[in-house]
């Protein structure tokens, strides 16, 4: 496994905060959010790989059946996350020590064929300083 750059957040260049100074547009948001349509059936499909830099996570249900949700393993009707139709699931992250997001594979799985639904993704973004 290759070393990684702990995410940070840094001031714009030329400014100094100490802390309770400063404000908002003082700092560089060092993250991306992508998003990725997908249609599932009956069979479980992974549907984003494992990602160790993963902060933010969401999916959505698009469709009239249930979307199942398995981190790692494939989802069952039993051991699983259920989306209800029109729904969604949301793993918040944010600075070190915040909130868990799973930073292992998503498999889902539909009640019924050709559900369609999507998953989005915020990553880190390495810092150098």
């Amino acid at each position: 496994m290759s070393k990684q750059t702990l995410p940070q957040m840094r001031p714009r260049k030329g400014r100094t905060l100490a802390p309770g100074a400063g404000s908002i547009s003082d700092w560089t948001n060092r993250q991306t959010l992508s998003l990725f349509p997908f249609t599932i059936g009956t069979t479980a499909a992974r549907v984003l790989p494992a990602n160790p830099l993963r902060c933010y996570l969401i999916i959505q249900n698009k469709s009239a059946g249930i979307i199942f949700v398995n981190f790692g393993q494939n989802p069952t009707e039993f051991a699983s996350i259920e989306i209800a139709a029109g729904g969604n699931y949301e793993q918040i992250g944010g600075a070190a020590g915040g909130a868990f997001v799973s930073p292992d594979d998503v498999f889902v799985l539909g009640s019924a064929a050709a559900l369609d639904g999507s998953i989005g993704e915020g990553l880190w973004q390495s810092v150098s300083i």
